[in-house]
């Protein structure tokens, strides 16, 4: 039973947000911040321009590492689509030839990304956070 001064949740819809908010409470209440375009990256790279070449090479790693993922994933399926069998075979084949190629494709064109970049010398993490707390003070909330 309940207290007498215990509201309780009007639906069901509010009675299962009431538990998850009980169960798994939001530990972060602070606001999101605002998307962000290209021009505000090129403000912030004026600004801070050690920092703001460090994201740039992120960014740009981060490019090719998802172009290595999408063409492994493409030309496993691929490769694995032109072997003999039933249709049955070949679909199961291309899911798993795109699957393990694109595994290979993604971790092959991380490591060409983070040798020729240089991306090996940059904690990402902190350049995040540098950006992140100056959106935050720059029109990002």
């Amino acid at each position: 039973s309940t207290s007498p001064g215990a509201a309780m949740p009007a639906t069901a819809g509010q009675f299962g947000e009431a538990v998850l908010n009980k169960m798994f409470p939001l530990s972060d209440t602070s606001p999101r911040l605002k998307a962000w375009t290209k021009a505000d990256i090129e403000k912030f790279c004026k600004e801070n321009p050690q920092a703001g070449a460090d994201l740039k090479k992120l960014r740009t790693g981060g490019a090719i590492t998802g172009l290595g993922l999408v063409g492994g994933l493409g030309g496993g399926a691929a490769f694995w689509a032109s072997r003999p069998g039933t249709l049955n075979g070949k679909l199961m084949s291309m899911l798993i030839g795109g699957l393990s190629c694109g595994v290979l494709g993604f971790l092959s064109s991380t490591s060409v990304a983070s040798l020729s970049l240089g991306l090996y010398k940059i904690e990402g993490t902190k350049v995040n956070q540098q950006y992140l707390d100056w959106w935050a003070k720059n029109g990002g909330l």
